[in-house]
């Protein structure tokens, strides 16, 4: 007992040191005073214990002190809640420091932006690799290339290309080789991975960032960076500035993805590639690449085996080098891959060739195919698949889940003893995580073993996986296989991805939500893929957790109909319909509808939610109450966005005496309520309430987040709507520009950014200037 209770006064100490020249000091005192309060409770208690008992016969009987260890039990919980609010007091104090700063230096950094100067640093290359080495054929399809997008050649229009074709044909190796190759016609080059509009606005947000353009910020600013890189393309990469570009938008899945929301305006290049021939600009030139022909492919492939140390191909070895690339039917990936395999095994031609006819048929009637593929790539594949060691399976196998284009090595070295989100509770199974990801030599060999094998790459720390390898090797799993490493992948993804807790924005935490959201994304669409296939996985309250984090980032990032795709999919993986986790769910999807101005889908969310966390608040009052406020509030604003506002003033009043009695912990759930019972206050035109409520938002939202945060941004606003009723346009004016002001650093495509533009211009054209207004 008196060892415990050193180790919980130590840990006090610690944090009161922590608290010197806060303003939070007299909420220490207060904790100190608590703290104390209690032990001397307990040691009175075990004084009178002691002396209604003699001494020797308690020493005796130690483990039979009922009545005692009780109350040391009741006294340390006490303390350890004590000691919990100190912890997240601190945690709130260092998170306002530091946004605080953060946004000082945005700011500062924001606030001379022009780009009518010239700007940017050049030349500029943002390509995902370096050249292909032994790149294989294609001259003339290059060629082809190269005239149809010479920037000296077409200096008043935008010229594009589209490289389509069956997946493994190299269209991305062509479209690569050709940047790398004509790089010195341009100015600019940047690589942008198109398969979901995640993808697209990291990549748009890189190569603002790469280029060096004024007001590009690496942390959480994509959709800002996008506008400024936007903004460069039509001020200054128009070519009478001089400035030659070339996008490569790559494995576009439909051209509405891109068109017209991605696509620069301005004179310049645009290379695409798609397995869909469809995918493309009014005068976009379609190229179909097609697999390389039995003589070209015999050439090429005696090419790659020549250029392996280890193979050398002798004039008898002609035949079986032409049975071999008969099999893998002139795909470039084929090639590339059985040429590694061979060097893998080490055996002549001659005598792979045998092997190989011998694995191709065990393999025919065996094996599921990739959708389009015969079963002659299956044999490579396979074959490549079985020589493996079982760590180096099983880094395939988790990479075979995970978004293919850039896996950081750091995502898989994992600490599972060592989690640091205090406060969270962790739904992850740490028996699911590998080897691989607990030792980093196992992690390298096993790395290098696949880079031999060609069946990943590598650049830099990051590791890249084709995607028929990916099908390839899971549709070829046992189910009980495909289930483990389904469960190892969703392990390490959820390690690294931040936890939404109790309702709070992930607004200090979207770099590690942004390197973490493809992945993410890629194993509930892996999910939902393999149930269409009658392939269904069992789903872990962890992977539910996960979807649950991502779609809260999503939604903060202003791309409601990404979150609530991805919300249909935690719906089908949630099994439990009546948990905490699935009000979580419905919470989301509530907020998402309601920033779309959608109150009747959002209001049928929230009621499902509410209906939820209201029973368990019956049960269990303390660990439910936070996100019961939550619905309650959520309910208020949706009953005073349809015109209800006493009743939605009523599920203010309830959220607010939840939250008060929580106390700061809570602290910016209260300012939410103090603005949105604000608003429906204004509607009843009580404006002097509605101006008190504003006003103790505004000190939360400040104190918390600084006068540019993006909940000031909605304060703002509801402040020029009360100003703008009262007739002070002056006033009004003033507020609507601030919120535009803080929505374009921090949030340019939320729907708010519209309706202050729209206040202000009606502002202009009552003020006589229907000009600007326009």
């Amino acid at each position: 007992m008196l060892n415990t209770i050193r180790k919980k006064l130590e840990l006090l100490n610690r944090y009161a040191s922590l608290f010197q020249n806060h303003d939070d000091s007299d909420e220490m005192h207060i904790c100190l005073v608590d703290v104390f309060v209690t032990l001397i409770e307990f040691w009175v208690q075990a004084a009178n214990w002691f002396r209604s008992n003699a001494l020797k016969q308690a020493t005796k009987e130690a483990s039979k002190w009922p009545e005692l260890h009780q109350g040391f039990e009741n006294a340390m919980h006490k303390v350890e809640a004590t000691l919990k609010h100190l912890f997240d007091l601190l945690e709130f104090r260092r998170f306002s420091d530091e946004k605080a700063r953060k946004l000082d230096q945005e700011t500062r950094l924001l606030k001379n932006i022009n780009l009518s100067d010239e700007s940017g640093t050049f030349p500029c290359r943002m390509l995902p690799q370096a050249p292909y080495t032994g790149f294989l054929g294609r001259k003339d399809t290059l060629e082809t290339i190269r005239k149809h997008l010479d920037p000296s050649e077409n200096l008043h229009q935008l010229k594009s290309i589209l490289l389509h074709g069956i997946g493994g044909v190299g269209k991305t190796e062509i479209a690569l080789t050709y940047a790398h190759t004509f790089a010195a016609s341009f100015d600019v080059i940047s690589w942008i991975q198109s398969e979901t509009a995640e993808a697209l606005r990291q990549s748009f947000s890189k190569a603002a960032f790469e280029l060096e353009l004024p007001g590009t910020r690496i942390e959480g600013s994509d959709e800002s960076n996008m506008l400024i890189f936007h903004k460069w393309m039509r001020q200054q990469a128009d070519r009478n500035h001089g400035r030659k570009w070339l996008l490569i938008f790559d494995n576009v899945e439909s051209i509405d993805d891109i068109d017209p929301k991605y696509m620069p305006v301005t004179p310049g290049s645009v290379l695409l590639t798609s397995r869909h021939h469809d995918v493309k600009l009014k005068d976009t030139r379609p190229l179909e690449i097609k697999p390389f022909a039995v003589a070209e492919s015999f050439v090429l492939f005696k090419q790659i085996l020549n250029d392996n140390h280890s193979t050398l191909v002798k004039k008898e070895d002609d035949d079986a080098v032409l049975q071999l690339v008969k099999s893998v039917d002139g795909l470039a990936l084929g090639l590339r891959q059985l040429a590694a395999l061979i060097d893998c095994h080490g055996l002549t031609i001659p005598l792979f060739c045998e092997k190989y006819k011998r694995n191709a048929h065990r393999i025919r009637n065996s094996a599921r195919n990739v959708q389009g593929y015969g079963h002659t790539l299956d044999t490579v594949w396979r074959m490549s698949f079985d020589q493996l060691e079982p760590d180096t399976t099983s880094l395939l196998a988790i990479m075979a889940f995970l978004s293919p284009d850039a896996i950081s090595e750091k995502l898989f070295h994992v600490d599972k003893d060592c989690d640091d989100r205090v406060g969270e509770e962790s739904h992850v199974n740490k028996a699911s995580y590998l080897p691989i990801c607990e030792d980093e030599f196992i992690f390298d060999t096993a790395a290098r073993e696949l880079r031999r094998a060609s069946l990943i790459g590598r650049n830099n720390d990051a590791l890249s996986m084709h995607r028929l390898v990916q099908e390839a090797f899971l549709y070829g799993l046992s189910p009980k296989e495909r289930q483990k490493y389904f469960d190892a992948a969703v392990s390490i993804v959820e390690k690294v991805f931040p936890r939404q807790v109790n309702g709070n924005p992930f607004h200090n935490r979207w770099e590690e939500c942004r390197a973490a959201i493809q992945h993410g994304m890629s194993l509930a669409n892996r999910f939902a893929e393999l149930k269409r296939f009658k392939l269904s996985l069992n789903p872990s309250a962890a992977f539910v957790e996960l979807l649950k984090n991502c779609a809260r980032y999503l939604f903060e990032m202003s791309d409601y109909y990404s979150s609530l795709k991805l919300l249909e999919i935690a719906y089908s993986a949630c099994q439990d319909k009546d948990s905490i986790l699935y009000a979580h769910l419905k919470n989301i999807e509530c907020a998402s509808y309601f920033e779309m101005n959608d109150t009747r889908k959002a209001k049928e969310a929230n009621n499902i939610a509410l209906k939820i966390r209201e029973a368990l608040y019956i049960q269990m009052p303390e660990e439910i109450d936070q996100e019961y406020a939550n619905s309650l509030n959520n309910a208020g604003c949706i009953e005073a966005a349809e015109g209800r506002v006493d009743e939605a003033l009523a599920l203010f009043s309830r959220a607010e005496a939840i939250r008060v009695s929580l106390g700061k912990k809570v602290i910016v759930p209260l300012g939410l309520t103090y603005m949105t019972s604000g608003r429906a206050l204004f509607l009843k035109q009580q404006y002097a309430e509605a101006i008190h409520r504003y006003n103790m938002a505004e000190k939360i939202f400040i104190r918390a987040f600084g006068p540019k945060g993006h909940f000031m941004a909605h304060l703002n606003y509801a402040w020029g709507n009360l100003e703008y009723a009262r007739e002070d346009q002056r006033s009004a004016k003033r507020y609507y520009e601030s919120a535009l002001q803080i929505l374009r650093e921090r949030s340019p495509t939320h729907m708010l950014l519209s309706a202050c533009l729209y206040k202000v211009a009606c502002i202009e054209s009552w003020q006589g200037d229907p000009k600007k207004a326009m």
